[in-house]
């Protein structure tokens, strides 16, 4: 059976770690981004993005990293789109791409994202700031900007219920009682589903 000419193909990916000392850095999220491209597709292939896609980023603030990365990558004529923030942007943006390509709105699709967390961090506790790219407020905000999802109510942040590590304990608690476990029961469950992410990571550099 053919192939329709615009059922979406992933072609490459790439992934970079920069774990040089803080103090020797040089380089910023969109560099780290720029390179991940460079190494996941020839430049014929990047040459041909019409269209980037940049996870929020949390330890840096770019305006529009979209635009920065296609300028770093030297690419002519896209457009750009920055997500919200949410574990499931990657994918959701992953999912959009697929979407408009088949719609014919895209044919090439950057997908992208960087953090610098650590570096950040370390420069921090030495009285110093990670330097990035200045984007001053000409730069049009790329579309998907304002798609933010409110993390939490009114009513967990005046109870400060506002981070992960107290409201995830509660999705499980939630969990466990709703299948009637008892406590060690869901606690071997999750400890085995893990222990097979586990089990992919120690085989991951990257990881």
């Amino acid at each position: 059976m053919p192939v329709h000419p615009r059922t979406p193909v992933l072609v490459a990916h790439g992934q970079v770690n920069h774990r040089e000392p803080a103090q020797d850095n040089t380089l910023e999220p969109v560099d780290l981004m720029a390179a991940a491209a460079r190494e996941a597709a020839d430049a014929r292939v990047l040459e041909a993005v019409d269209s980037i896609r940049v996870v929020n980023l949390l330890s840096v603030y770019y305006r529009d990293p979209a635009l920065l990365l296609g300028q770093r990558l030297g690419v002519d004529d896209f457009t750009t789109r920055y997500s919200g923030i949410g574990g499931n942007v990657p994918q959701t943006l992953v999912n959009r791409a697929c979407v408009d390509i088949q719609r014919g709105s895209a044919d090439v699709v950057l997908v992208a994202g960087a953090e610098m967390w650590r570096t950040r961090t370390q420069l921090r506790a030495a009285g110093q700031r990670l330097t990035c790219t200045a984007q001053d407020d000409s730069i049009p905000q790329p579309e998907g900007s304002n798609e933010n999802v409110p993390m939490a109510g009114d009513s967990e942040i005046r109870i400060k219920l506002d981070r992960p590590a107290y409201i995830y304990p509660m999705f499980e608690q939630a969990l466990r009682v709703s299948t009637g476990e008892s406590v060690d029961d869901h606690r071997t469950r999750i400890s085995e589903l893990w222990a097979r992410f586990n089990g992919v990571a120690v085989q991951n550099p990257h990881a």
